[in-house]
């Protein structure tokens, strides 16, 4: 049985009367004189950063808006599509046809543009 401790005795409880403080310290802290310490913050430069990536993010994000902007409307206003109907002579000759599909994708002939401008 000397395997197996036995049991220590309970004590008998303690009934406090008064109360009792706790963490009381034994030195006086001057708190009289308010004073102020200057120091630098740990994360002022994280924040820093954080703002000039959010800012850089964003000003990226608007021009790519822009220029996206910008080319879907030029490759509208270029699309034969929003012309309308065009008519088509059907007795016309292969070549004659290629011209007016070029002309319809906006080719000018470099010669009439010479003439026109030097007038």
């Amino acid at each position: 049985s000397a395997a197996f401790p036995t049991p220590a005795p309970q004590a008998a409880p303690v009934i406090l009367t008064q109360p009792r403080v706790s963490n009381v310290l034994a030195h006086d802290i001057s708190h009289r004189e308010p004073s102020y310490s200057v120091r630098r913050e740990v994360y002022h430069r994280e924040t820093k950063s954080v703002y000039f990536t959010l800012a850089f993010a964003g000003i990226a994000l608007m021009a790519a808006i822009v220029i996206g902007v910008a080319v879907l409307r030029r490759r509208n206003a270029r699309s034969p599509q929003n012309q309308g109907f065009v008519e088509v002579d059907q007795a016309a000759t292969p070549e004659e046809r290629h011209v007016a599909n070029m002309q319809i994708n906006g080719y000018e002939n470099p010669t009439y543009k010479y003439f026109e401008v030097k007038e």
